[in-house]
């Protein structure tokens, strides 16, 4: 999500629309014990981690990973932004989160997902893809 913040702060002229799912406005710095803690989650959609990604790539993340605030750079996109918040019970997006981004991009709309966590896609993948769908036809 912050490499896609990141690209957009920085080509916002080539941003016609931006869907921010459930985070912040910051890349964080991978911790020692991420690969170990990341590797160790169940499998997603029916595919462990060593299925979609080799370990060295994990390793590569943390090791390169820095903390960057993206927040002030927000200003320069004036393209429609849709924000969806998981809201229960481990939402990523904190409620002082979405003010900062409401302050920040004034035009953008932000959804709460009542049903749903961090992981906007369940239980209910229809109503992030009608909520998407709804913004991408936008006029």
């Amino acid at each position: 999500m912050s490499y896609q913040l990141g690209y957009a702060v920085q080509n916002p002229e080539r941003i016609q629309g931006l869907i921010i799912g459930d985070y912040p406005a910051v890349h964080t710095q991978l911790l020692a014990g991420w690969v170990e803690f990341f590797a160790s989650l169940p499998s997603w959609r029916g595919k462990k981690l060593s299925d979609r990604m080799k370990t060295s790539a994990l390793q590569a993340l943390q090791h390169e990973s820095a903390k960057v605030e993206l927040w002030n750079d927000l200003t320069r996109l004036t393209c429609p932004v849709l924000i969806i918040r998981g809201v229960k019970p481990h939402p990523g997006l904190s409620l002082e989160a979405v003010e900062q981004y409401k302050l920040s991009l004034p035009q953008a709309s932000i959804v709460a997902f009542e049903e749903h966590d961090h992981n906007i896609f369940e239980p209910d993948v229809d109503v992030f893809v009608r909520t998407a769908d709804s913004f991408l036809k936008r006029d």
